[in-house]
């Protein structure tokens, strides 16, 4: 199967689908899971925040809680830099 790029059934589906979907995964999730968890940040090793969070600290010490959303965002631009660039 061949599709040509820049066609207008290529840019619908680019507006469509492609970039809300970006944008909610890339964008809005990291930030929802970054607020809470600096909202909660006094509170990482009560059960109930370890059961919801813990897979996103627990490898890094308990004041660089947030490491793992730099890491991710580096990753993202990673990917974007190597898509577009």
């Amino acid at each position: 199967m061949r599709y040509e790029c820049d066609t207008g059934i290529h840019l619908f589906y680019m507006f469509i689908l492609i970039i809300p979907v970006f944008t909610l995964w890339a964008i809005i999730v990291p930030i929802y899971l970054m607020r809470n968890l600096y909202k909660n940040r006094n509170k990482l090793m009560k059960i109930t925040i370890r059961f919801k969070f813990g897979f996103l600290f627990e490898s890094y010490k308990k004041k660089f809680f947030y490491w793992e959303f730099i890491r991710m965002y580096m990753r993202l631009l990673i990917v974007i830099s190597t898509i577009y660039i």
